[in-house]
């Protein structure tokens, strides 16, 4: 059995700093650790190890999301092509199903 990360202990508004700043991918490791101790001198932070391991696993997070907003987009110009093709029969539920996607798609992509 695992152990819980340190990052999934971490207050609230430290582990959103975090994700932030892996999100943006600016920082190496040790800035984003240098720049937790400025803005948060009071709260116990992960290690550097800890934090390269939450790392990975967040870019490994953002490959899955990212993969299935492409996904989406795939099938959504899929049922716009088949809608083009079908007669008003199943016309009105597949533009439905298309615009769903088309909402989903981008917030997906945002995380």
């Amino acid at each position: 059995m695992t152990r819980k990360s340190s990052i999934a202990k971490l207050a609230a508004p430290v582990k959103s700093a975090i994700d932030a700043a892996l999100k943006s991918n600016q920082l190496t490791l040790d800035e984003l650790l240098c720049y937790l101790r400025d803005k948060y001198p009071t709260e116990s932070l992960p290690g550097r190890s800890a934090l390269g391991r939450y790392k990975q696993q967040f870019d490994e997070r953002q490959r899955d999301l990212g993969d299935a907003a492409q996904s989406a987009e795939t099938l959504a110009r899929y049922l716009a092509r088949e809608i083009e093709r079908e007669s008003t029969g199943d016309l009105k539920i597949k533009r439905i199903i298309v615009l769903e996607f088309e909402d989903v798609a981008p917030k997906v992509k945002e995380g």
